[in-house]
């Protein structure tokens, strides 16, 4: 019998009022009284309380632990869910993974599993408390002041908000809440917080705020601004990479006579989507609004102006250029 098996049996045979003693757990265990006390301090640190009361062991009134009947995909699936990199970046989060993975494993039999997550959470170090503190603040409904370094102005400063949800997007974890300085809906992005600290004042929160409706006409995370109808065009070598992965939940994609593809989709602000346009390297063209296609060449330009060309500009350099290429391409395949 495996050790997750035992400790899935021992955990039934406590599961009585009356309780037994050392020696029966160990004798229906067939192990020894050593062994049986590490397997009931395993079950203590899985979060299932015991009681011992004149020499008997069971489980405190009301604590019960049901054997998971899972299947190998279950099992994969819950183990990819716990070891997620946006969840496990975040110390309480990743404590409380690490948690219930460790009951996972004493509740089934272990088994190969293929399925693995190879990814990356971009976001800076969180402070160990702080996600504890947002969400005892969000529970108690009780205004936090935070010490908060904003990117945009560059400046630090302490700003009273009114926690109302936490949520990862954009590969980092941010708070959204009512800032009274700017007396309206904000983000905050959490490994930008330097300190969180309850105030004691009281607030409501909006009994309609949902964070996806929240941002459902942003790009990404950026808003502001009235909502409007964007329009791309494609090329046809990547229009099938557009038209197959889905970048936005109210987006429509055509494909044009000639194989092109034309992107649609409703933003209330062009600065994330500009973005995005720019790294297609010029197989994407900005068709409306006109403020996103300014932005986009304004993007494009200052791009190639912090790359200048060593050949310099004009015919006479783009011969220059391509002939570097073709040697460059020789090379490589005389090293092939």
């Amino acid at each position: 019998m495996t050790r997750a098996a035992r400790l899935l049996r021992l955990v039934s045979l406590l599961d009585t009022r009356s309780g037994r003693t050392r020696e029966q757990l160990a004798g229906e265990l067939g192990v020894s009284e050593r062994t049986l006390y590490r397997d009931l301090s395993g079950i203590e640190e899985l979060g299932i309380p015991l009681v011992q009361l004149d020499g008997r062991y069971r489980l405190v009134d009301g604590a019960s632990w049901r054997p998971l009947l899972l299947t190998v995909q279950e099992r994969a699936t819950l183990r990819l869910l716990l070891g997620t990199p946006a969840l496990r970046r975040e110390p309480a989060m990743r404590r409380r993974l690490e948690s219930l993975a460790s009951k996972l494993t004493a509740a089934v039999d272990g088994a190969a599993e293929g399925v693995v997550l190879a990814d990356l959470e971009r976001s800076g170090p969180v402070l160990d408390t702080l996600v504890p503190a947002i969400e005892d603040a969000i529970a108690r409904q009780q205004t936090l002041r935070i010490d908060y370094v904003s990117i945009s102005s560059q400046s630090r400063r302490i700003r009273r908000v009114d926690p109302w949800a936490l949520f990862h997007r954009g590969e980092a974890w941010y708070l959204a809440g009512r800032c009274h300085e700017n007396g309206g809906p904000r983000m905050f992005r959490l490994d930008r917080v330097r300190a969180a600290t309850a105030t004691g004042d009281l607030f409501l929160r909006p009994e309609n705020f949902d964070v996806e409706a929240w941002l459902r006409n942003a790009w990404s995370l950026f808003q502001g601004g009235d909502p409007r109808e964007v329009v791309i065009e494609f090329e046809p070598d990547v229009a099938s990479l557009v038209e197959s992965a889905r970048h936005h939940e109210g987006e429509s994609v055509r494909i044009l006579p000639g194989g092109a593809a034309e992107y649609r989709v409703t933003l209330a602000h062009v600065e994330e989507i500009a973005r995005w346009i720019v790294t297609f390297g010029g197989k994407a063209r900005a068709i409306e609004p006109e403020e996103l296609v300014a932005r986009v060449r304004e993007i494009a330009e200052g791009v190639t102006n912090a790359h200048p060309s060593r050949w310099g500009t004009g015919p006479v350099a783009a011969a220059r250029i391509a002939k570097s290429r073709d040697h460059r391409s020789s090379k490589r395949n005389d090293r092939n």
